[in-house]
């Protein structure tokens, strides 16, 4: 199932008693690629916001500004007494899981984030770094830009649009930007996913975060309160099977699909 278009009339209010959908893409990317999936999840009565990382596109000195971004996010829709699912894709799903330090649902509070979905993601344990991953070195798939501070992706229409039609493919590696390197080596601060109920869902045809490397990370973690969903998809699962990741999601914020 390829990318949604948007058709009269809009998508209906958000329904009461729901949580607040927020959205984190990964690395190289904006949000835009879950325009599907916001498409989807608004027409099941559920409010959607995302997130831009100040790494894609620019230049930042820590993962914490990414950090920083979706925390303030998050806490001001806490603040205001929403309950919020946080969804990360790939690298997002590293500043995202730091992001939620106690910002967690508590007794007293009526809001919090009650949920965490990682999409084909990066979950590491707090003082890992994404490259610790690959041995200390980029994949081949990635190249330094001539700044020096940045990097650029080779070949992303066949690296993580491979399900896509080809024209749709060179659309969305047009719309790529430069990512930030340091983000790759800072490492985690805190591991949300050890605090607050997380679900993960492993892309199987995945050619970016293999699904060895997946499965690696996930046998390490041993969390209780992770649950493992799985996807024949693509690294840009939200892309290829927006159904998929909408229901997975749904699911998440305590609909019984």
């Amino acid at each position: 199932m390829g990318l949604l278009h948007a058709a009269d009339p809009p998508p209906p209010p958000p329904a009461p008693g729901k949580p607040t959908i927020v959205l984190v893409p990964g690395a190289w990317h904006r949000s835009s690629v879950y325009a599907s999936v916001i498409l989807l999840l608004e027409r099941a009565g559920y409010q959607c916001l995302t997130v831009e990382l100040p790494s894609v596109g620019g230049c930042v000195s820590s993962l914490a500004e990414d950090t920083d971004e979706i925390c303030t996010l998050l806490a001001k829709l806490v603040c205001a007494g929403k309950d919020v699912v946080l969804v990360m894709h790939s690298y997002g799903g590293l500043p995202g899981a730091a992001a939620v330090r106690g910002l967690g649902k508590r007794e007293g509070r009526q809001g919090g984030v009650t949920h965490l979905v990682f999409l084909g993601s990066f979950i590491l344990d707090e003082g890992e770094a994404a490259l610790d991953l690959l041995a200390g070195q980029l994949p081949p798939w990635v190249a330094p830009e001539n700044d020096g501070k940045t990097l650029r992706c080779i070949n992303p229409e066949e690296l993580w649009y491979h399900e896509l039609l080809p024209g749709e493919a060179r659309r969305w590696a047009a719309q790529l930007r430069p990512q930030c390197a340091i983000t790759f080596l800072d490492p985690l601060p805190y591991a949300g996913w050890r605090h607050i109920p997380s679900t993960y869902l492993i892309t199987e045809l995945d050619r970016a975060v293999p699904l060895s490397v997946q499965e690696s990370m996930l046998s390490k973690a041993k969390c209780s309160t992770l649950r493992v969903e799985r996807a024949r998809a693509g690294h840009a699962v939200m892309l290829s099977h927006p159904g998929v990741v909408a229901r997975c999601v749904r699911r998440a914020a305590g609909e019984g699909l």
